[in-house]
């Protein structure tokens, strides 16, 4: 999705495109932007909201525990330790194929505690940035 800046600057000129706008008049800036010194009028900030969706940040809404879950068993060393349980298995080493199991199982409830506990923090920390800006219209 083209942001309006990148929209604006794919349309302008090499030499007035605003990849180097801290370079530029702030009146350079404005005509790159369509713009005034005093905002938008309502009519075209309405096209441009239309057109290229909220100025906002997307969201994260965080993992799912199943999800969190399953990436414990992604590496492949546990790959390597669920085959050498299943090994273990059709050797009938009861034993073996059980404590690998149960360190598996260990390995996957300790890993998905702290992944989750780290979704948490994130999100957590997400709800404490609140992005807010004035703007001229008219």
């Amino acid at each position: 999705m083209q942001t309006p800046t990148n929209s604006v600057q794919a349309a302008l000129p090499a030499e007035r495109r605003l990849d180097k706008a801290h370079a530029l008049s702030a009146e350079s800036v404005l005509a790159g932007l369509a713009s005034s010194p005093y905002g938008l009028d309502d009519t075209e900030a309405a096209l441009r909201l239309k057109q290229h969706g909220p100025n906002s940040l997307p969201r994260y809404a965080g993992a799912s525990l199943a999800a969190i879950v399953w990436h414990q068993f992604r590496s492949p060393l546990i790959g390597v330790l669920v085959l050498a349980a299943g090994v273990s298995a059709v050797l009938q080493a009861w034993t073996d194929a059980g404590f690998i199991l149960a360190v598996l199982a260990l390995n996957a409830a300790i890993g998905s505690f702290q992944e989750w506990r780290a979704e948490r923090s994130a999100l957590a920390l997400q709800g404490l940035v609140a992005l807010q800006a004035r703007v001229l219209r008219g």
